[in-house]
């Protein structure tokens, strides 16, 4: 496939779950990606496009928001984000680790995303209101401060 996965991917995951909230869609990608770590994935989505970027609520990858903006902010037709079919057949394997974590609105996305130690790392020495572009550091992807998730309910769904 020659186009970008991760737009493909983002595609796939606001077709089939109704994303209606770029919020929402950015912290399930970084949570895939932290899924793809923890579960020994061979081959990432990401592999050549880890570009989450530690923005005030969250991390962001950059270039699906870019893509996504005109859809979310100016109503856009949904039509040329729709994914191809090839694409919904490959991420289909992904379904389990959405659904871990769709049933959360997208503040409750943003604070689990706020526990994890790349966003944190990449935030220190900020304010907690001041915009940032700083690339976020995919080795502690897999690491988070327990004491920021809100519940053992939380912890376990996140730490299995």
């Amino acid at each position: 496939m020659n186009k970008d996965k991760i737009i493909e991917f983002a595609k796939y995951i606001v077709r089939e779950y109704q994303i209606e909230s770029p919020i929402k869609l950015q912290k399930i990608l970084f949570l895939i990606r932290y899924e793809e770590k923890k579960n020994n994935f061979e081959k990432s989505i990401f592999d050549e496009n880890f570009n989450f970027e530690a923005w005030i609520n969250g991390p962001v990858h950059v270039n699906s928001y870019s893509y996504f903006r005109p859809y979310f902010y100016n109503d856009d037709e949904l039509e040329p984000f729709l994914p191809s079919k090839e694409s919904k057949e490959e991420f289909k394997i992904y379904d389990k680790y959405i659904e871990k974590y769709i049933s959360f609105n997208q503040w409750k996305l943003v604070d689990i995303t706020h526990a994890n130690k790349a966003w944190i790392e990449a935030r220190k020495n900020l304010d907690e209101d001041e915009i940032s572009k700083k690339k976020i550091d995919e080795k502690y992807i897999e690491e988070w401060d327990k004491g920021k998730l809100e519940t053992k309910e939380i912890e376990k769904l996140i730490l299995g």
